[in-house]
């Protein structure tokens, strides 16, 4: 999903360390589905899809979208913003 607050992007981030602490999480993007395209005076957008396994569950989860926004600045790029529609089941 889409987190613009910090703080809940910190909690959201803990949440899923504590859950998967007995669990290596591998995750990847989708090999030929990536996509950039430059957004003048301020960046790119990229566009792909990604996928997300674990040592408890080997099946990889369906692809999902992932658009990430890059701004380009004087100390390098620096990820903006990312959303991911990669949806979780109860049991994930």
């Amino acid at each position: 999903g889409i987190l613009i607050s910090k703080e809940k992007f910190t909690n959201q981030v803990k949440k899923f360390f504590e859950q998967t602490k007995d669990q290596e999480v591998y995750g990847e993007t989708v090999e030929g589905t990536n996509e950039v395209y430059d957004i003048p005076n301020y960046g790119a957008i990229q566009l792909s899809y990604q996928r997300f396994r674990d040592n408890k569950n080997p099946e990889w989860t369906e692809p999902a979208r992932r658009i990430t926004i890059w701004k380009k600045t004087t100390e390098g790029w620096l990820q903006a913003r990312s959303i991911s529609l990669h949806e979780r089941t109860s049991e994930e």
